[in-house]
């Protein structure tokens, strides 16, 4: 998988985020769709899905062949746990009135998973092709 594929990928899944957002807010208005934790969890994946596209490349050319999986690992224990803090983070600070503001977040959680797992995938079939 390409650097340009990946990205052209990246910019589709944020597209069709965005529109899940808006869409599901004009859809449930009571549920707060527009809160900024949606907008900066759609920053924070992207984030994390650069980070895991140049990890996962870099280990899937590479000679070990456990750090691929080592990669996977680490990246979906990560993204547990620093998905569990946002969430926190955002509680603490803001302190919501309604307890469904977490349901955006888990929208957006849930699009670039099957993102991250795709171009996994792809990364780890470019793994066997060099081999």
């Amino acid at each position: 998988m390409t650097l340009k594929y990946f990205l052209g990928l990246l910019l589709a899944t944020c597209g069709i985020v965005a529109v899940a957002i808006l869409g599901l807010q004009r859809l449930l208005p009571t549920v707060p769709f527009a809160s900024p934790l949606a907008w900066w969890s759609l920053v924070f994946f992207v984030g994390l899905s650069l980070a895991t596209y140049f990890l996962g490349r870099q280990a899937a050319v590479s000679d070990d062949k456990l750090m691929f999986n080592n990669v996977i690992m680490l990246m979906v224990f990560g993204k547990m746990f620093l998905s569990f803090s946002v969430v926190f983070a955002y509680y603490k600070v803001v302190h919501p009135g309604s307890r469904y503001f977490v349901f955006p977040f888990f929208v957006v959680y849930i699009f670039f998973t099957i993102f991250e797992v795709y171009f996994m995938t792809r990364l780890a079939h470019l793994k066997r092709s060099n081999s």
